[in-house]
């Protein structure tokens, strides 16, 4: 809270404040030695000083159940049948059935049947073609940008593939850009999406151009679709909705080495410190999304941290 708006609330005697005590949490260690790991709300947390909210106008309920049994105790319930129900408007749905008849998985993945509001799309281990990537890439890198490179990204170049290949599908259905969020844990894995999507609108959007098989009638309408597609952090997210939420998980570990994960690890990859091992975190991911939630990763991989696991059993 800013210091200003502080500093008016001593003058009363009694005040309201609202949020949610499950927001994720601050990363640094030096803003956490100083106390930041606790939220003012955790602080204030004690019986008689804090009543539950638990309506909410967000989510429909495929994706509000996911979040109560993730996280909140099936306390939280939709504001109406209206917000419950709310599916997906895809409106050149029979684009989509003559371009990817074929791509059963694609057509689950973006559905707007109320019973798939949340799927997973299991990449498989995905380790060694993301490893050698990895290699092509340092080979094109001189010296000087080998030396400089970041030792901590981590990125996962099938699954950067995979988003790309459905937000084109979510826009040949007619999903407007604005209203579909990428959410990934890493922010070199958001750095490259962010890069390809930007390539795919360029192509698809910007010139205008008809996206191929489709006719006339077809075209996205560029005249009133000027959004584009935010991709961010999980953290960069807090506080914001799109009606469609891709969650891009990044992590595949390398089968032969359960204590192994992307290159850039530093320490054990499924420790308590670890972004995906953050439960707040995974909540505030799966709770941005109104009416789809569409989650990229390797199953197995996942399923070794304690939040994923729930989350997918």
């Amino acid at each position: 809270m800013k210091r200003h708006k502080f500093s008016k609330l001593v003058s009363f005697a009694r005040y309201c404040m609202r949020n949610d005590f499950y927001s994720s949490e601050i990363q640094n260690s030096y803003h956490q030695s100083l106390g930041a790991s606790k939220s003012l709300f955790h602080r204030l947390d004690q019986e008689g000083s804090y009543c539950i909210l638990p309506t909410q106008y967000r989510m429909n309920r495929v994706i509000t159940k996911l979040a109560n049994d993730l996280t909140y105790d099936g306390k939280l319930v939709c504001g109406n049948d209206i917000v419950a129900n709310a599916t997906l408007r895809l409106p050149n749905m029979h684009v989509l059935r003559r371009i990817y008849e074929v791509e059963r998985w694609l057509m689950k993945a973006i559905s707007n049947q109320i019973d798939l509001s949340a799927v997973i799309i299991d990449t498989g281990n995905t380790h060694q073609l993301n490893l050698k990537c990895q290699q092509m890439k340092e080979l094109q890198l001189n010296a000087r940008e080998r030396s400089v490179r970041n030792v901590t990204d981590c990125t996962n170049i099938s699954e950067v593939a995979l988003v790309v290949y459905i937000c084109l599908a979510l826009l040949r259905a007619g999903v407007k850009t604005g209203t579909i969020g990428v959410i990934a844990p890493f922010r070199a894995q958001v750095d490259l999406i962010r890069e390809n999507i930007q390539r795919l609108l360029h192509r698809h959007i910007s010139n205008q151009r008809p996206l191929a098989t489709m006719n006339s009638n077809d075209m996205l309408d560029t005249e009133t679709d000027k959004g584009n597609i935010e991709v961010n952090t999980v953290d960069q997210f807090q506080g914001k909705d799109k009606k469609v939420i891709i969650y891009c998980c990044t992590k595949s570990f390398n089968p032969a080495n359960a204590e192994q994960g992307c290159a850039s690890s530093e320490h054990s990859d499924r420790s308590s410190n670890e972004i995906l091992s953050d439960k707040r975190r995974l909540t505030v991911a799966i709770t941005r999304a109104q009416e789809k939630l569409i989650i990229v990763g390797d199953r197995s991989s996942l399923e070794s941290y304690a939040p994923f696991k729930k989350l997918l059993k």
